[in-house]
């Protein structure tokens, strides 16, 4: 039985998740479960910020659901939920499918998985899930930089007009609080939000895509983003490579996300996931 995770529980996912990511150690699941549990987006969406699965009344695993909602054409609003940090006890595991069909039974919400291991992956299609990249570029901003921009490019300010799919402004102040940059690129007469988080590329100082409004916008102001990266030091930015999209740079077949519910054709979309609430 799934049980919604609350702060009340936290000492029961502490032990579970430091069961099964010992690598990451309590500070982490410390700070991040804190991050998630006070997350206004999970509120917002009115979704648990997990949930702990028992089995005949043992604890047997637990799964992290970080969400938010995004604007969609007119009123409408969808919540994206990401399906995180997901483990389950050896006697248990044979039951793993069990869980996931339960926790996926919410027809009218988006669920991505960002990190999912090989065997997650083998899962995740019977359940709906489709690949929503196919790996990952990697870009020198110094080489990028040279190129002409097709779109311009500015610091993101509260009340923007941004284009549907685009997260409410009180959840992207707080990326900002954490440390990511948020910026606006304005093509063809609209304002696409780009938000970048900071991160260790091979001991360089690098960034990486965390949402980009549109990907053909994010293509055309590349050069932009490479000059406003490379004048704060950045050398190497990390973006998702979508699927039939033109191969070039550090092109690598990993870090595949799956998602189900949209196809995230023109949108990376890691807002409010794993790799914006917690420290990877």
């Amino acid at each position: 039985m799934l049980t919604p995770l609350t702060a009340g529980r936290s000492s029961e996912a502490m032990e579970l998740l430091i069961e099964g990511f010992p690598e990451r150690g309590r500070g982490f699941w410390e700070k991040g479960l804190d991050r998630l549990l006070n997350w206004p987006g999970n509120r917002d969406s009115r979704y648990p910020p997990g949930f702990l699965w028992f089995d005949r009344g043992e604890l047997a695993g637990i799964v992290l659901t970080p969400a938010s909602a995004r604007r969609g054409t007119g009123e409408s609003r969808r919540a994206v939920v990401n399906v995180s940090s997901w483990y389950i006890r050896e006697p248990f595991r044979w039951k793993a499918p069990l869980m996931l069909r339960a926790l996926f039974q919410h027809a009218d919400v988006t669920f991505t998985d960002l990190t999912p291991t090989p065997d997650v992956q083998k899962m995740l299609p019977a359940f709906g899930f489709s690949p929503a990249s196919e790996g990952i570029e990697w870009i020198g901003t110094p080489l990028e930089a040279f190129g002409s921009s097709a779109g311009r490019l500015r610091r993101w300010r509260s009340g923007d007009p941004l284009a549907s799919g685009s997260p409410p402004d009180e959840l992207i102040a707080l990326h900002v609080e954490w440390g990511c940059t948020a910026l606006v690129l304005e093509r063809g007469g609209e304002s696409f939000l780009v938000i970048t988080k900071p991160m260790r590329i091979r001991g360089l100082p690098g960034a990486r895509v965390l949402f980009a409004g549109s990907r053909n916008a994010l293509e055309a102001g590349l050069p932009a983003l490479s000059r406003y990266l490379l004048v704060r030091g950045f050398l190497v930015l990390r973006v998702d490579a979508r699927p039939k999209a033109r191969r070039g740079r550090g092109f690598r077949p990993d870090g595949i996300w799956f998602a189900r519910g949209d196809a995230f054709e023109d949108r990376t979309d890691h807002f409010g996931s794993e790799l914006a609430l917690f420290d990877f």
